[in-house]
């Protein structure tokens, strides 16, 4: 009897999960935005450093940053 409990249980903790998952997914919205919205930033970086490249401006750049940062 024990074992249906721990069975029903964990049958119910991943339908909550999947519930949890689909609510962050709507949250966030489409992919498509996301991608719409990182094309932008990157056109806008582009935008700036070619921006400072007219005005003569030295930025440094490390090439060697890991991550995400990149």
């Amino acid at each position: 009897m024990s074992d249906l409990i721990y069975i029903l249980l964990t049958l119910a903790c991943f339908a909550g999960l999947a519930l949890l998952v689909g609510l962050i997914d709507r949250r966030l919205g489409s992919p498509e935005t996301a991608t719409d919205d990182v094309a932008d930033v990157a056109t806008d970086v582009a935008t700036d450093v070619a921006a400072d490249d007219a005005a003569g401006v030295s930025v440094p750049h490390d090439s060697q940053v890991p991550g995400a940062a990149r």
